[in-house]
């Protein structure tokens, strides 16, 4: 048997019966399955895992692949997951609207169980490298990142894990044009490198997990120093990126998750902080957990901050 490490596969399907066949032939070839009957949820879920690739069905209850692929596709934090699209239709005009709007491979029911795992290796040998570090900013990915926290901890590190995001971004997106938004992505990298490297931490790692996400890994001792160089470079430069009137006023324009225009604050960044000095984790979803709270924390403030927690003593 063939075993992919770190190999996560999502199963989009309401059928619970071809879900089943596909998590047998997946784990037989040591994958680990992710399943997901609701396509309401598909694409959250898939923000969520980051799987290293998706097996889609066509035709579903409330919306089908083909529009959840699109949407996938559209979006910076997951556009680079690779998409087998599973159908019983094989009308080479499907196919072709299928690939054109964004699908990697297209499948036809019934499949020969070697075929698909044929497709699939191949599907992630081409993506590994893409997969493994973010087009806009050329950082380290979602499986570099899980990868280097394993490693510290069962080397027994003591480290710090740092969630920097862009406060207000989507709307600044979805308003100034993909190009502005992603040159903020590109420089806001930047940025964060440069405070790590200024900072010369023994430890040191910075990724770029997806959309304004950005995780970095230094010793403890390094955190808050890094935060505030990377508030401080952040906060310098993210005016040239509005308008005068914009900077002036200090909001733009955009529209909120009902489509409704309203006045948004110029772009912050928070930054969330925990160690493993005072707390033993397992693994890099207990990290994640305790991360997630504290940057939520950090982004209560108006303006850029960032909320550290190392469990005996919280420090903002």
């Amino acid at each position: 048997m063939n075993s992919p490490k770190s190999r996560t596969i999502m199963v989009v399907d309401d059928d619970l019966i071809e879900r089943n066949m596909l998590r047998y032939i997946l784990e037989e070839e040591g994958y680990r399955c992710i399943e997901v009957q609701d396509e309401e949820i598909a694409v959250d879920l898939a923000q969520f895992h980051q799987p290293d690739l998706i097996i889609m069905d066509r035709m579903m209850p409330r919306r089908n692949g083909l529009e959840i692929s699109m949407e996938i596709k559209r979006r910076l934090s997951v556009a680079q997951i690779p998409i087998i699209m599973v159908t019983a239709d094989d009308r080479v005009e499907d196919k072709v609207e299928a690939l054109e709007d964004g699908v990697d491979d297209y499948v036809c029911k019934p499949y020969e169980p070697r075929e698909l795992i044929a497709r699939i290796k191949a599907m992630l040998r081409s993506s590994k490298d893409a997969m493994d570090r973010n087009p806009s900013t050329l950082l380290p990915g979602a499986t570099a990142l899980e990868e280097e926290i394993l490693r510290h901890l069962r080397e027994n590190t003591i480290f710090a894990l740092m969630h920097a995001d862009l406060d207000n971004f989507k709307p600044y997106a979805d308003s100034h044009g993909f190009s502005l938004a992603n040159d903020v992505i590109k420089n806001s990298g930047r940025l964060i490198s440069q405070a790590v490297e200024t900072a010369a931490s023994p430890v040191s790692f910075v990724a770029h997990i997806g959309g304004d996400d950005f995780i970095v890994i230094v010793t403890p001792e390094k955190s808050q120093e890094v935060a505030c160089g990377i508030i401080k470079a952040f906060d310098g430069e993210i005016n040239r990126y509005f308008s005068e009137r914009e900077v002036a006023q200090g909001f733009y324009l955009g529209k909120d998750r009902e489509g409704r225009e309203k006045q948004f604050p110029i772009m912050t960044i928070s930054i969330g902080i925990i160690t493993n000095r005072n707390r033993k984790y397992c693994n890099p979803t207990e990290m994640g957990i305790d991360l997630s709270t504290a940057k939520r924390k950090a982004k209560t403030r108006e303006q850029s901050s960032y909320f550290c927690s190392d469990f005996t003593n919280e420090k903002a």
